[in-house]
């Protein structure tokens, strides 16, 4: 079922994040980024930043 599905189903509320809540999210979990960069691979980790166009050093 698509996300449109599920909206107009009626059975589940779907909560989107402000601006404010989605930019309070990714400062907590930059540093998680950078503490699991060894285990996850840090090449991945730009890779995925690189594809959503997210760059931790901004924050």
């Amino acid at each position: 079922m698509s996300l449109d599905g599920v909206k107009k189903s009626g059975k589940t509320t779907v909560y989107v994040p402000t601006k404010e809540e989605r930019m309070a999210l990714k400062k907590a979990m930059a540093p998680v980024h950078a503490k699991m960069a060894d285990r996850v691979g840090k090449e991945t980790l730009q890779e995925i930043y690189k594809a959503t166009g997210f760059d931790p050093n901004t924050l």
